[in-house]
């Protein structure tokens, strides 16, 4: 299940419990990737907190 509970901090109310269905394989990796790395690869830091080597905390 994709997306936030009534009542989970962050919660909005265009959000909701669904099924997702990945078409398509992705990675996941052991460690989290740093701010610096995504940005590496991205062009672009999306994060609100900032620091070379803070974890990315959103993607795009």
């Amino acid at each position: 299940m994709m997306g936030s509970s009534n009542g989970e901090t962050g919660w909005s109310q265009n959000e909701s419990h669904h099924q997702v269905t990945f078409s398509n394989g992705f990675l996941m990796r052991k460690y989290e990737v740093t701010q610096a790395q995504f940005e590496n690869i991205m062009g672009t830091n999306i994060s609100t907190s900032r620091g070379v080597h803070i974890a990315t905390e959103m993607v795009i």
